[in-house]
């Protein structure tokens, strides 16, 4: 993941949490995860690049996806 090992490790831990408590344990669990589309880090970098804010946000969010499935997390629950 490009936030790097910090930022994996926590979407590692709360994988892990959620197949404990739903799969082992069987309680019925609501996963949300979210992504904050836009924000003032986000709208430098895109005027850095010279592009639109959404599309790098949408950029940023399909390569956690596929990081994701990389490290076989659960995917939009």
């Amino acid at each position: 993941m490009e936030g790097g090992d910090g930022h994996a490790r926590v979407y590692v831990a709360f994988d892990i949490l959620y197949r404990l408590l739903s799969l082992v344990l069987g309680y019925d669990v609501q996963y949300v995860r979210n992504f904050t589309d836009i924000d003032d880090k986000i709208i430098a970098r895109a005027n850095e690049g010279n592009e639109d804010p959404l599309e790098l946000a949408g950029r940023f969010i399909e390569e956690f996806r596929k990081a994701s499935g990389k490290a076989d997390l659960r995917r939009d629950l």
